[in-house]
């Protein structure tokens, strides 16, 4: 069975050639970037540069080798976008290892701590004190009012929301979710990973049974979602956009 096959069948409530293995796949099966460097080490794998996907919670790039070695099914799908050089820049982690961040979220050191600000208006909305391993929400937009008609601009404002991992600014606009399913076809085609679309970028965020899929305008274009759906190399059925939609209607 390739990757995408095990996880269907998995997923279908039916017996696959073994248990599908899920490592970086989703932000909750990721791994710390100062672990990572260490985790390669320790396996004698040649080094390379340590990319922080998320600057929030300090999270890695896992590389082919790692996912190859531990037979690892799934693959975030982000990591087809921002390939160059040219969208990461040089920062150092907090226990000396030198990383790359994103571009559009570099940290700025500002009176003994890292902080994180919004693209939107400058605000602190991160923090990570001199010691701390990842950064904590510094703004809490509704806090003391709410004002739910201002819901929109306030993701800007708010660390979850705002801090985009890769894709990031790459599919903001309009035309997002048309370069997302675009970059979802280039990714590599000799990859049989079960491809898992994550993204944080401007607006909320809903669930499917593949993973979080870019939501613009808190809506989703149902002909660009059965598209991608639909794509064998990308995704498991328009069955999934439909189920996805409804979700977004309620």
């Amino acid at each position: 069975m390739t990757s995408r096959e095990r996880i269907l069948t998995a997923l279908n409530h039916q017996v696959s050639d073994r248990v599908p293995v899920d490592f970086s796949g989703h932000r909750s099966s990721g791994i710390a970037a100062m672990a990572y460097a260490r985790l390669r080490e320790f396996l004698g794998l040649p080094r390379k540069p340590i990319r922080v996907y998320d600057p929030v919670q300090q999270l890695a790039i896992v590389d082919e080798d790692v996912l190859t070695r531990f037979r690892v099914d799934t693959i975030e799908l982000g990591r087809a976008f921002a390939r160059e050089d040219h969208w990461w820049t040089e920062w150092t982690l907090p226990d000396g290892t030198p990383c790359l961040m994103p571009v559009w979220a570099k940290p700025e050191w500002v009176a003994d701590e890292w902080v994180l600000r919004s693209a939107r208006t400058g605000r602190v909305i991160a923090q990570m004190p001199d010691g701390v391993w990842y950064f904590e929400q510094a703004h809490f937009p509704f806090l003391e009012h709410e004002d739910l008609d201002q819901l929109e601009a306030e993701f800007s404002e708010c660390m979850w929301s705002a801090v985009a991992s890769p894709p990031g600014p790459i599919v903001a606009g309009p035309d997002g979710a048309e370069r997302l399913a675009a970059g979802a076809r280039q990714f590599p085609a000799e990859s049989d990973f079960f491809k898992v679309i994550i993204s944080r970028q401007d607006t909320v965020l809903d669930f499917c049974d593949i993973g979080q899929k870019h939501i613009d305008d808190t809506r989703i274009k149902a002909d660009i979602i059965d598209q991608t759906f639909d794509d064998p190399e990308i995704g498991c059925g328009s069955s999934s956009a439909s189920h996805l939609l409804q979700d977004v209607d309620r």
